[in-house]
């Protein structure tokens, strides 16, 4: 899942460069950014599912989606 998130987001570069006016080499940056925040975000994620316990917290984001969604 981990690489079609980084392939989705090298798809719509083209669109983020036109959008935003940024250069192809500040594009590289837009990449950067979203995988480091991505597994930043992924080894929080691990990190409570450790401390609170795996089924928790896939409750708790199930709980949030839904909130979301409806």
């Amino acid at each position: 899942m981990t690489i079609v998130d980084l392939t989705i987001v090298n798809v719509a570069l083209p669109t983020i460069g036109r959008d935003l006016d940024f250069s192809e080499s500040n594009l590289q940056w837009v990449v950067t950014a979203y995988g480091l925040t991505f597994g930043g975000f992924l080894l929080l994620g691990g990190r409570a599912a450790d401390l609170l316990g795996r089924r928790r917290i896939l409750m708790l984001g199930r709980q949030r989606r839904s909130e979301r969604q409806g």
